[in-house]
């Protein structure tokens, strides 16, 4: 369905025939719709790819692709080790324990956090390292606006995107039982797009990125 079969859809769900006398107006729709399309790439890691950054000497954070929405489970590696991803709590918990300054700690990175939009590597780099950072993430398509968009999902998420989008048009309107019932629609068609997914990825590659061109 492109973005216009969608809003149809959804009115339908909600059993309303336009925007006219709406208690959701288009443009409440469509935010609700592109959040759930964001969403719904993170749950189900779709589409992925890899970027590649090289390492400064002394230089915590790098900047990431500006289509960048999530890191994938593949995560990142440096220098073709596999960093743990943690948190920033996370990091300034542990040097609060070990008494250590988290911004001169340096040497091989062997963690990673997200921050500020960036990626930062701790400990810092102590040295360079030309294309010694491979970030594999999930990418954020462009939000859907014209009528004749189509999500770049699989077709079969595609009813998610209209389930998201009741659930949360009910839970504005504070009805629980309806909030309830389109959630569990919305689990259940995520689901199916999930085991969709991973019907059709080789085995050998699952973990890493999948779509043509990733690596």
């Amino acid at each position: 369905m492109n973005k216009g079969e969608l809003i149809v859809d959804i009115r339908a769900l909600l059993e309303e025939t336009s925007a006219t006398g709406s208690e959701w107006s288009d443009v409440e729709l469509l935010a609700w719709l592109n959040d759930g399309y964001y969403f719904i790439c993170a749950e189900l890691e779709y589409p992925q790819t890899r970027s590649t950054a090289s390492a400064v000497a002394d230089q915590a954070n790098y900047s990431l692709p500006s289509d960048f929405l999530a890191f994938s489970k593949a995560g990142v590696f440096y220098d073709n080790e596999p960093l743990q991803i943690v948190s920033y709590d996370e990091i300034v918990r542990q040097h609060e324990l070990d008494a250590i300054d988290m911004f001169s700690d340096s040497g091989t990175p062997l963690r990673c956090y997200y921050f500020s939009d960036c990626l930062w590597l701790h400990p810092i780099p102590s040295s360079s390292l030309s294309a010694g950072i491979k970030i594999y993430y999930i990418k954020q398509p462009a939000a859907l606006s014209a009528d004749a968009d189509n999500p770049s999902l699989p077709v079969t998420a595609h009813k998610a995107l209209s389930f998201y989008v009741c659930w949360q048009a009910v839970i504005k309107d504070q009805r629980e039982d309806l909030s309830a019932y389109f959630y569990n629609l919305f689990l259940a068609r995520l689901s199916l797009a999930r085991s969709h997914l991973r019907r059709q990825i080789p085995g050998p590659r699952r973990r890493g990125a999948y779509q043509s061109g990733a690596y």
